[in-house]
């Protein structure tokens, strides 16, 4: 039986985000994490070797990720490390030289996403069938298995923003067994956000979802009169039950609790105030070291994480480490605004990855199938095609 490489590819890419989400179910979960790219990266080196090394080089995405390495590099000579920390930064350099390879071809671009896109959807479904549906409506009811509630939400959150894009695509001609199973994913994404109660990835998800009427040719021209039908049909539903719609919404994301509040922020406000004083102005330029954060917010305030991306970054790698992928992030930005076809669509999955980075650790990392979604888009629009051009 002959197999089509593009079927390979899209499977190991689906392996990959299968092993970064159910990573934590495993003894040694890093070592879970660092092997999962390689079928795909062997792909690649088998299918051109020689371009697999210099595409990184020729791009400016890679220029700017070596010189973050550089910088990883001198802080973690001045400082020390932790192991898992220093694999946090180093494995982006194979992961978006694999990603590049796969974003020069539109085709492995779209089984890539599509591939994510799958995987995100097991870890849902996963999640589901564990779900304790006699504790749906109790709102102290947060789901979670193996991984932490919102890391669990943010690739719900993802899972259901992919799935909304991918049936959005221009272009497309899906079957109704395709249309049918997105459409699930979609349900089942949001399904598990929300029983995740988790206010983060909400915001990711409602950040997303929001970007897209603009991005999708001829929405809002087209069905502008659709939207303000629905606009104002919100507003008079939640002046009418806004007292009732504000209750459920308090208890459920916990407005006023006493140790997730958001007057606190779930005492993010205290962390991120010593980790800014205290770490990230006292080590500014080359930080305290790759995965010294953790030991040195729970020393200072007992809690054990910044629970804000971009702050670790500058607090392990300095400002010198962190600028660079500022940088690609902004230049990200803009390039996707210039997109056109699916790839203008990405939009949704930068917004959400940007609100998810600013409340919880995500930023740039292999972490999960979410935050590969992420580098995807990242390299996607940072690769060799003309952006410009109809995906």
């Amino acid at each position: 039986m002959n197999i089509r490489p593009k079927t390979i590819h899209d499977f190991y890419y689906f392996l990959w985000g299968s092993a970064s989400s159910f990573a934590l179910l495993a003894e040694n979960p890093v070592v879970v994490q660092m092997l999962a790219p390689v079928p795909i990266l062997l792909f690649w080196i088998y299918k051109d070797e020689s371009k697999l090394v210099t595409i990184f080089i020729s791009r400016k995405i890679g220029f700017l990720i070596y010189l973050s390495t550089l910088i990883v590099g001198i802080s973690a000579f001045l400082n020390g490390f932790t192991v898992n920390g220093l694999i946090r930064f180093l494995a982006l350099i194979p992961a978006f030289s694999i990603l590049l390879m796969t974003c020069e071809d539109k085709d492995y671009l779209n089984g890539a996403l599509r591939a994510f896109a799958a995987s995100s959807f097991v870890f849902v479904l996963t999640h589901l069938a564990l779900t304790d549906w006699s504790e749906i409506l109790n709102p102290k009811y947060r789901l979670e298995l193996f991984l932490n509630t919102n890391g669990v939400a943010f690739i719900a959150c993802m899972c259901a923003l992919v799935h909304i894009v991918l049936l959005a695509q221009p272009g497309k001609i899906k079957s109704k067994t395709m249309t049918f199973l997105d459409v699930t994913a979609v349900f089942a994404g949001i399904m598990v956000l929300f029983l995740t109660r988790s206010r983060t990835a909400t915001a990711a998800f409602i950040g997303g979802a929001a970007c897209l009427p603009f991005v999708i040719p001829g929405f809002v021209s087209k069905r502008i009169g659709w939207l303000l039908f629905f606009a104002s049909f919100v507003i008079v539903l939640s002046v009418s039950y806004w007292p009732s719609i504000f209750e459920f919404l308090s208890n459920n994301f916990s407005f006023f609790d006493q140790y997730r509040g958001v007057e606190t922020a779930t005492n993010r406000t205290e962390i991120w105030t010593y980790t800014f004083h205290e770490i990230i102005l006292k080590n500014l330029f080359f930080g305290i070291g790759p995965g010294n954060y953790l030991d040195a917010i729970e020393r200072g305030t007992g809690y054990t994480n910044a629970n804000n991306g971009l702050f670790v970054y500058m607090a392990e790698i300095g400002l010198l480490g962190t600028i660079p992928y500022v940088l690609l992030l902004i230049s990200t930005f803009i390039k996707t605004f210039k997109s056109k076809g699916l790839m203008r669509l990405f939009l949704a999955f930068l917004v959400a990855g940007f609100i998810e980075s600013l409340g919880e650790t995500m930023f740039f990392s292999t972490g999960s199938v979410a935050s590969l979604i992420f580098l995807l888009v990242v390299a996607a629009e940072n690769s060799g095609r003309n952006t410009t051009d109809e995906s």
